[in-house]
């Protein structure tokens, strides 16, 4: 039923008396109702008042009290006092107590205001006034004066229930009518909260990867007195970078935003892998080397490029209104992620990644990082076989100078079956193993000769052991025809 028909029934009901008082039940009745939705307004206005006191207490008693305990028991070792922990409470940065407060005092200073007292039994009715100064009666004074009226006209029982129930229907005709029209008015706004919101995201989005660039800015900070102590540690050491980049996993966010589209309908996603190439030649250049501005712009021109392909072939439509505000939201979500894009970092060598080098160049390179960060220690240090792996060369110019200037502030036991190891790093002590012949049955039998480079006999076991003997030296210099 619409407030037309309804506010003729009205005047058809109040119609049937005297002329005169009929038409001012009808007068009386039209600005009573206006007054009494007046009334509901405000009764709308207190309703949401004490529901926003209700909720700024649940969120300061509950969610903010409950932010800052998660916040100090993620942080258990970081030595604050009680004092310093206050300081990190979370609240509001407002006297909302004094604003809802208030709010709710001028709400119902404003319905007592408009709702009033009823005039006291036998008071004089309220002929003498004009509509206007209707208009600024209570409510209560109003419905007395319909009643003194409705007698006057002479409504039957039924027509005054039957005139009270389309008062009622008036009224919610009138609330409905209220909503309604704010509703329009917000709707009317909506498109400049959607871009409001949108710069948010795309604001949080540049956020992310600018925290990337600032973390990447700080390893290479803390990476520097490190590389500073390796580029004066010879020439293998000085090869050795930090190398911090970013990782972009294009084919898992791919997946995800596959999830919410129908690739079997044609248009540019089509089919498994379209939108993970699509992707790579449009994003993954702002996601791996871009600035937060420059991601966010990326993410933006992409959003509004493919906005249409997405909802072609998303996987709801729009008509079931619920369905299709989910898929958007999702849609959102996915979109505007970044857990695909992480910091990772390693050593390089020489441009190759410390996990791409041969065994033996690893070996020695790491070495020589463990011997650089450990300069000031002085424990005795055990290795076995350093050389394995290594070419002679790489032997001479860095193992052998490395463990001459190690030898200087600790013990180093060496394992080794390499002679330029045992003469050119000026040993103090030769320990040379031997074994005797098996039995069979028994444990081989093993003896040990020491001494120093200077004792002919360590000498003669040095060269027999590590360099086959002086008979290896004559075959090998007839070979190259030298003359011993």
């Amino acid at each position: 039923m619409t407030q037309g028909r309804v506010e003729q029934q009205i005047r058809e009901l109040t119609g049937a008396g005297s002329k005169g008082s009929a038409d001012r039940l009808g007068l009386v009745t039209h600005v009573l109702e206006r007054r009494v939705g007046e009334l509901e307004a405000i009764e709308r206005r207190l309703t949401e008042l004490r529901s926003l006191k209700a909720r700024v207490d649940t969120t300061r008693t509950v969610k903010l009290a409950r932010a800052f305990d998660e916040l100090k028991s993620a942080y258990p070792r970081v030595e604050l006092t009680e004092e310093d922990w206050n300081a990190f409470r979370l609240r509001f940065v407002g006297d909302v107590d004094r604003i809802l407060t208030n709010g709710l005092r001028d709400a119902e200073a404003a319905r007592n205001r408009v709702n009033g007292q009823p005039p006291a039994e036998g008071s004089p009715g309220l002929d003498h006034l004009d509509s206007g100064d209707l208009e600024a009666m209570p409510v209560a004074v109003l419905r007395a004066e319909q009643q003194r009226l409705q007698k006057l006209v002479g409504l039957d029982r039924q027509r005054a229930a039957s005139l009270e129930k389309l008062n009622r229907t008036a009224s919610d005709l009138r609330g409905k009518i209220a909503k309604l029209v704010s509703e329009i008015e917000y709707a009317k706004g909506a498109n400049s909260r959607t871009a409001q919101f949108l710069e948010q995201r795309l604001s949080h989005y540049a956020a992310y990867f600018d925290a990337l660039l600032e973390e990447e800015s700080e390893l290479r900070e803390l990476y520097r007195p490190l590389e500073d102590v390796l580029s004066g540690f010879g020439t293998t050491a000085a090869k050795l970078r930090l190398s911090v980049r970013r990782r972009v996993d294009v084919a898992h966010w791919a997946r995800q935003g596959e999830d919410n589209f129908d690739l079997r309908l044609g248009g540019q996603f089509k089919g498994a892998g379209s939108l993970a190439r699509v992707a790579s030649d449009e994003l993954l250049p702002a996601w791996e080397a871009g600035t937060g501005s420059e991601a966010a712009e990326a993410i933006r021109e992409f959003s509004a490029k493919y906005s249409r392909d997405f909802r072609e072939q998303g996987r709801a439509k729009a008509g079931n209104p619920d369905e299709y505000r989910e898929w958007e939201r999702n849609v959102g979500r996915w979109l505007y992620s970044a857990e695909h894009v992480t910091l990772s970092y390693t050593l390089m060598y020489d441009k190759l990644s410390i996990e791409r080098l041969s065994p033996g160049l690893r070996g020695i390179v790491l070495l020589l990082l463990y011997l650089a960060v450990d300069r000031s220690e002085s424990d005795p240090l055990i290795i076995d076989q350093p050389e394995e792996n290594l070419d002679p060369e790489s032997i001479y110019t860095e193992l052998v100078r490395l463990f001459r200037e190690a030898s200087r502030r600790r013990q180093i036991i060496m394992v080794t079956h390499n002679a330029n190891l045992v003469v050119n790093t000026d040993v103090d002590q030769v320990i040379v193993a031997h074994c005797d012949s098996f039995e069979e049955g028994k444990l081989p039998q093993l003896r040990y000769v020491s001494g120093g480079l200077e004792d002919p006999t360590i000498r003669r076991a040095v060269c027999e052991v590590l360099e086959g003997g002086a008979e290896a030296f004559r075959q090998r210099a007839r070979r190259l025809r030298l003359s011993m």
